[in-house]
């Protein structure tokens, strides 16, 4: 139905009043609506922003609705019938609507009159003045207007007193993958600064960053600092990975440090839950890294056997960047590791070269059972980001198997028994010969003995030292061939001799080499059950132990029956670990190899002789038999050589209990009123040399000398503080005699001159405390005399006791059975003649020269000490061995407890030490008694 044109001019009034009201109040509406959902978005979060958008939606889908709908009503006469008509007068409204219903069923042929129905609507809406519908309109435009002037206020207020809070809001609201697409500046005159890591050595000091791409050193410092421009707002340093908060300075300012470790793009940026808005501050930077240093072995890489090598050079060139730190030696076998510091830097030397020697005797070397990896490694000065490593290339070692070297050893050691049953052999079927033909074939076989024996001992076979008791034992035996009547031994007497001594070090040698032969086969039981843990392991480590275990099973065949024995068990079950490894049946290889270890770790004959234990027949004895040995001649030795080592202990504890009574009789001599003349004096002295030069200008020259004099006499002032009057007195002759030699040359070329009062001053200064120094050295010696003539007198029957037990030995040692070396028996015989006179001396008081000559009688004693026959072989691996049982949790359980004798010998030797370094004198005085408390 068409809008009649009353309908139409009623619309017109009536939008004319409320078009602009209702546009104002929506347009204001939305304003505030959108700042309120903005302060929601500014939490950051995503629950927060999802919210505000669906909010926002919401509120568009609503209006645009709306505006459909008002649409709708404004073109539908009824609609407008409703929303004017009803307005001015409901009763009028709904009589127009009936009339309007009544029209529409005429024009739809209902058979009624159409222009009456017309007519009649018509009037109805002429009813409806514009004036009264303009009033109500502008009534309703009233409320509309409020409406929009409350929204604009509220708008505007949140615009005047939180603008940048409704931005960030939007701008957070509108931000993606955590980035707000607007910056705000946060800060106010920013300043970037940055300050060098500490390994460049560099001034600590600040550096302006500037703009654009900067290449700084790995672990430099970057410092942003400004002042904020609002508060509230968490402000960070950031990469866009990590964040660096920035926090207050104390000063109302803000600050971060941003420490440089990889290429990064800082920005200062405001933290609103998941998301940041940026300031314009922006740093572009690229890290220098610290690389780490660069180690040069001189050879490497390159592999050499370690049985041949006597001596291994390392020379190395080691470099850094910036400065190394320190430089370490670094050893690898299997899983094994052990790391040598060889030298601590300051962190400033950028290249350092040196050298470092190794030999097989080396702790680490001389236990080792597989290959290994020798490297150089450097340490640079980075403190920033943590020290970093440089290796070098490696130089790897093979060693010999377990027990070779020994088995070497033995093995020169039979050659002096072969030798001499040479000799037996020569000296029984030559006796129908001619006497020169008897005597040549003798000769030559003596000189084979003499060459077997220089061979064993010089030579070091297998390249480890026979031990002292031994090599003593056997030069003796060799030299008793060549003695003459009496003193002469048979070559069968020494044959036996021999042949019971290498019987015993065999044993001996078995039984340290078959523990270390064990760890060997425990290795290999490790690696098995690694590999048959993780079966895609390269199986080439246990190959490589099971061939040094062969080997070393090999070796220890060849130390003597023990070694026999035990070597042939060894290469038995290892036979058997071998063929389970081959059937892939590594379980039961494993238990082999755990058993052969347990068995090697106790060395023990597998069947026992004579009564003796055995480990096959479960006895706990050593299984060595109890019967006779055909030789006593070791057993006769190491009975000689207990004796000595007791002389040597006993003497010792003479020569302290002297030591200890002269110095008693010195300390009661120095009295409290003697010591306070003595620095009264002393002071004298020191102020008589003040005038004196203390440098001279030429080598040789008066001034020089006097110089040499005025450190002497202060050496001598300084040995009067202290009572010390023999230093006193030898000082102050050095002083005299070198003040003389300046009077002589005083005037002579240039340099040379002096005052010769003060000279003269001096001289007699130094010439009168020498004098009464002497004195009183005199008087003090002879006070000690009289009060030690009671001491000194059994002192003097001890000694003389002790000079016969010497020349008992050094008979012994000449006539026995197993005689000593002629060197040893001269060596007791010179001290027998040292303490004889040491004996007499004492007897007549003359307690000085008394403790020279034991001093003397007592280095010949430690001289004659000749280690037992039995003795164990200096082989270093032995004392390593014990580590690293340690390494196991096992405690040792063979170590010797040091005698009485020998802990009183040692702690003598240190009083002695400390003593006679306790009471320095000269310039160098106070460096030496540092060391002396060193020692305490």
């Amino acid at each position: 139905m068409p809008v009649p044109e009353r309908l139409e001019q009623l619309r017109a009034t009536w939008l004319g009043r409320l078009r602009s009201p209702v546009f104002w109040c929506c347009l204001w509406g939305v304003v505030l609506g959108v700042a309120l959902v903005s302060q929601l978005a500014r939490l950051g979060t995503m629950a927060a922003r999802a919210s505000s958008g669906l909010i926002l939606v919401a509120g568009l889908l609503t209006l645009v609705g709306l505006a459909w709908r008002e649409g709708r009503i404004w073109r539908d006469p009824r609609g407008i019938v409703r929303r004017v008509l009803f307005a001015v007068s409901r009763p009028l409204g709904e009589r127009t609507l009936r009339a309007q219903s009544l029209a529409a069923r005429v024009a739809a042929g209902s058979g009624e009159s159409e222009e009456l129905a017309r007519l009649h609507y018509e009037r109805l809406l002429e009813q409806a003045s514009l004036d009264a519908v303009a009033g109500a309109a502008q009534k309703r435009a009233r409320a509309w207007r409020a409406g929009w002037i409350l929204a604009a206020l509220g708008s505007l207020g949140m615009a005047l007193a939180l603008p940048l809070h409704v931005v960030e809001g939007l701008d957070v609201l509108l931000a993606r993958r955590g980035k707000a697409p607007l910056e705000l500046a946060y800060l106010a005159e920013p300043l970037v600064t940055v300050e060098l890591p500490a390994y460049l050595r560099e001034t600590r000091r600040a550096l302006l960053l500037p703009e654009g791409n900067s290449t700084l050193p790995e672990g430099s410092v970057i410092t942003v600092r400004g002042t904020p421009r609002v508060t509230g707002r968490q402000l960070v340093v950031t990469d866009g990975v990590q964040d660096v908060p920035l926090v207050s300075d104390g000063r109302g300012g803000l600050v971060a440090h941003w420490t440089v470790r990889d290429p990064v793009e800082l920005r200062v940026a405001a933290q609103f839950g998941d998301v940041k808005i940026f300031d314009p501050l922006e740093r572009t930077i690229s890290a220098l890294p610290d690389r780490e240093p660069t180690v040069v072995l001189e050879g490497a890489p390159r592999t050499e056997e370690l049985g041949e090598l006597e001596r291994l050079e390392l020379r190395f060139l080691a470099s850094d960047d910036h400065g190394l730190d320190q430089i370490d030696l670094v050893f690898r076998s299997g899983r094994r590791e052990e790391r040598r510091p060889l030298v601590k830097l300051s962190g400033e030397e950028r290249l350092y070269r040196a050298g470092h020697a190794l030999t097989p005797d080396d702790p680490f070397l001389a236990r080792i059972f597989l290959p290994v990896s020798i490297t150089i490694e450097a340490k640079d000065n980075d403190t920033a980001t943590g020290p970093k490593w440089g290796r070098s290339a490696a130089i790897t070692l093979s060693p010999p198997p377990v027990g070779a070297r020994e088995a070497a050893r033995y093995e020169g050691l039979k050659a002096i028994r072969e030798a001499l049953v040479d000799l037996v052999a020569v000296d029984r079927t030559t006796k129908d010969r001619e006497l020169a033909e008897r005597a040549k074939a003798l000769e030559a076989a003596h000189a084979a003995v003499a060459t077997a024996l220089e061979r064993s001992l010089e030579q070091r076979p297998g390249g480890l030292e026979v031990a002292r008791g031994p090599r003593h034992f056997l030069e003796a035996q060799v030299e008793a061939l060549r003695g003459t009547g009496a003193q002469r031994a048979t070559p069968e007497h020494v044959l036996l001799a021999v042949d019971v001594l290498l019987g015993r070090l065999s044993t001996e040698e078995a039984r340290r080499v078959a523990p270390r032969l064990g760890d060997v086969v425990e290795e290999l039981a490790v690696r098995i059950r690694l590999l048959r843990d993780a079966p895609e392991q390269d199986p080439e480590g246990v190959t490589t132990v099971l061939r040094f275990a062969d080997a070393g099973a090999e070796a220890l065949g060849r130390l003597g029956m023990l070694g026999a024995d035990l070597g042939s068990v060894a290469e038995a079950d290892l036979g058997r670990v071998r063929r389970s490894i081959e059937a892939r049946d590594l379980r039961h290889a494993e238990l082999a190899a755990v058993h052969l270890a347990a068995r090697l770790r106790r060395p023990e004959p597998s069947f026992g002789s004579a009564g003796g234990g055995a480990v096959e027949s479960g006895m706990p004895g050593r299984g060595q038999g109890t019967g006779e040995a055909p030789s006593g001649a070791p057993g006769d030795f190491d009975q000689l050589a207990d004796q000595i080592d007791e002389l040597a202990g006993d003497h010792a504890q003479q020569l302290s209990e002297l030591e200890r009574l002269l110095r008693e009789a010195e300390q009661a001599a120095r009295s409290d009123e003697r010591r306070r003349d003595a620095r009264r004096r002393a002071e004298e002295l020191r102020e008589a040399l003040a005038p004196l030069p203390e440098v001279g200008a030429d080598s040789g020259s008066a001034r020089a000398v006097a110089a040499e004099g005025r450190a002497h006499g202060e050496a001598m002032a300084d040995s009067l503080e202290r009572l010390d009057l023999e230093e006193a007195v030898e000082s102050g002759r050095r002083a005299l005699e070198r003040l003389d030699e300046a009077e002589r040359r005083r005037g002579e070329g240039s340099g040379s001159w002096l005052n010769p009062e003060d000279l003269e001053q001096a001289r007699q200064r130094v010439r009168q405390e020498l004098g009464q120094a002497e004195r009183d050295l005199r008087q003090l010696r002879e006070r000690a005399r009289d009060e030690l003539q009671g001491k000194l007198q059994e002192r003097a029957e001890r000694e003389a006791e002790m000079a016969g037990r010497a020349q008992d030995l050094a008979r012994k040692g000449r006539d026995a059975e197993a005689p000593l070396p002629g060197e040893i028996v001269q060596g007791l015989e010179e001290a027998a003649r040292l303490m004889r006179e040491a004996a007499r001396q004492l007897a007549e008081g003359n307690a000085e020269r008394a403790h020279a000559l034991e001093q003397d009688a007592q280095r010949q004693l430690e001289r004659s000490r000749t280690g037992r026959a039995e003795e164990s072989q200096g082989d270093p691996s032995n004392e390593s061995q014990r580590d690293h049982g340690g390494e196991r949790g096992a405690m040792a359980r063979d170590g010797d407890v040091p005698g009485a004798r020998e802990r009183n010998a040692a702690e003598d030797f240190r009083e002695r030490l400390q003593r006679g370094l306790g009471q320095p004198s000269g310039r160098l005085a106070p460096a030496v008694r540092r060391y002396a408390e060193s020692l305490q």
